[in-house]
């Protein structure tokens, strides 16, 4: 062993000795502002960094040969494994598990320059083993879960960091041979030019490698922001956007959208840089059909994705997709447009497929909370329901007259069950007429009387003269266009619906010895979900009780 190697060797540990004095003082001060197991686990690691740091010193004074330089390395090797498991059992308890990575990576990368490949791949199974462990411990004995997604990309991370570092000590170990190659044939004039041009060739791609590892850690950065985008959020409103944008930002798209899976085609659920949403389904041939079933992206030369084309607002030159896999189920497709003509060249697939990963696991997360949240949106509306019948139960046993205790009963479903609901009675000329009207707002409610009054006769087609033929109640959960046509008592009305974002129509009729007797009427705007079969049997209720007064009002009578 040379010299001067000996002497850059004993410099390398002598540094690295420093670095372990001066962690044990950082894990001091640091450890007990992060989540950790307490007092007495930090001071056994402060305790082990120190004592380790003064003996590997001394040890590695001792070695004076190649042979005990390599020993050195490898008693260094086992030693700092226990310094990192130490480390990650200490922080177990923080939800957030940022310094993990940077133990691994530091460990990955003193191992390379002691030990070369060997010890790289090497350290990456350790410490890959050493957080799988820790991670399950935590679990177990802390009760605290882990999350499969950052796990994954904790160990893709490590794998990287050590191909990175041994990539970049064999571009040094060429150039150094290289360099010993030129200087020895310095006294040759051809051999001078030749040197440059190698020169030249050696900067170049010392500049690739650089640019490349300056790549892969831009890129890694961006995954790890989009992963805390996807795990800081829970509701799929609030998460979709971002996560998007930062995508968007990350590959350079013009425009993205995240499509979900319908009954018969893909479904446009969040955009960004879209200059509106397409309501329409997009059709799943083609290309589109070809992502659903590969997990790999593809680049989409047809025209499934015309429609969302068109909302991009520049020309679209390439269109990517990748599916959305939580598991075996098919979440949704992640489309990426892109002004100028663009190819999945390098690492893009694999990143694009990290991204999609975190993404669906995001999604199924979100989609985990809306459906608990819907849930216990379903049990506050039935106690809602059953608080509407009691009240209508009290209001036919307080009221004095007809129309007050109509008025009291149309309020009643203000707003649990509707936006706004009317009563309408039929007189003897067989026209309905609006006798009872409670809105969420007077604007509303001054609006619904307006319409009532300026349009009196309803058209044979309008859906509440068909429901008082038959005696059928009628739903139209969500009102298409045609719908609006044929609910519409005229222009007024018409424009009242469009500006109030009515979207969903439910009629009941009132039923009185085998013959309608009236009608009830509710509207929902897009504060509240389209009406349901429940919110249909709670209006029948309240009809029901309806035609009990009117009865009872006609006995009286």
């Amino acid at each position: 062993m040379s010299s001067s190697s000996s002497g850059s060797a004993r410099r390398f540990e002598q540094a690295i000795t420093w670095a372990r004095l001066g962690g044990a003082l950082a894990a001091g001060l640091v450890a007990p502002l992060i989540p950790n197991l307490g007092p007495v686990a930090i001071g056994a690691l402060v305790g082990y960094l120190f004592v380790w740091g003064i003996v590997l010193h001394f040890v590695s004074a001792r070695a004076l040969t190649l042979e005990d330089e390599h020993r050195v390395s490898w008693i260094a090797f086992f030693g700092d494994s226990v310094v990192i498991l130490l480390a990650m059992l200490v922080i177990a308890p923080d939800p957030v598990w940022a310094l993990f990575p940077l133990f691994g990576v530091i460990f990955i990368i003193t191992s390379s320059f002691r030990l070369g490949d060997a010890g790289a791949l090497i350290a990456v199974l350790v410490v890959s083993a050493e957080l799988l462990g820790v991670a399950v411990w935590r679990d177990r004995e802390l009760g605290l879960g882990f999350s499969v997604a950052y796990i994954a990309f904790d160990l893709v991370m490590y794998s990287l960091s050590a191909y990175v570092t041994t990539s970049m000590l064999h571009e040094i170990g060429t150039l150094r041979r290289e360099r010993s190659d030129l200087v020895s044939r310095a006294s040759d004039a051809d051999a001078l030019r030749r040197s440059d041009a190698t020169k030249g060739r050696l900067l170049e791609r010392e500049r690739g490698a650089r640019t490349e590892a300056e790549l892969l850690s831009a890129r890694l950065e961006a995954l790890q922001r989009i992963s805390d985008v996807a795990l800081r959020h829970v509701a799929i409103d609030e998460l979709l956007p971002e996560v998007l944008e930062r995508v968007s930002e990350t590959f350079g798209a013009t425009a993205s959208a995240l499509l979900g899976v319908g009954p018969t085609g893909l479904r446009v659920r969040a955009g960004h840089a879209l200059t509106e949403l397409p309501r329409v389904e997009l059709w799943r041939g083609g290309d589109l059909a070809s992502a659903l079933g590969h997990r790999d992206p593809i680049v989409i030369g047809d025209a499934s994705t015309a429609a969302l084309d068109q909302v991009v607002g520049r020309p679209v030159a390439t269109r990517i997709v990748i599916a959305l896999r939580d598991g075996a189920r098919v979440l949704g497709v992640l489309y990426l447009a892109f002004e100028l003509p663009r190819e999945l060249v390098g690492d893009d697939a694999t990143l694009l497929a990290l991204v999609a990963e975190r993404v669906a696991s995001a999604l199924a997360r979100a989609e985990l909370f809306e459906s608990e949240r819907r849930a216990r949106a379903d049990a506050e509306a039935s106690a809602a329901r059953v608080h509407l019948l009691l009240g209508a139960a009290d209001a036919m046993l307080d009221a004095a007259d007809l129309p007050h205790m109509l008025e009291r009963l149309a309020k009643l479903a203000i707003p649990k069950v509707a936006d706004s609901c009317a009563i309408d009675l039929l007189r003897e000329d067989g026209e309905l007429e609006l006798v009872a009207l409670a809105a969420t707002d007077p604007e509303r409610e001054r609006d619904m009387w307006v319409a009532a009054h300026r349009y009196p006769h309803l058209v044979a087609t309008h859906p509440l003269v068909e429901m008082m033929r038959t005696n059928v109640p009628a739903l139209i959960a969500e009102i298409a266009p045609a719908d609006l046509e044929r609910l519409s008592r005229g222009p007024h009305h018409t424009r009242v619906l469009l500006e109030r974002g009515v979207h969903s129509w439910m009629g009941v009729p009132i039923v009185l010895a085998g013959k309608a007797r009236g009608a009830i009427e509710c509207y929902r705007a897009e504060t509240h979900p389209g009406f349901g079969p429940d919110d249909l049997v709670t209006a029948q209720a309240l009809a029901d009780r309806i035609a009990v007064v009117l009865a009872r009002d006609t006995r009286t009578a």
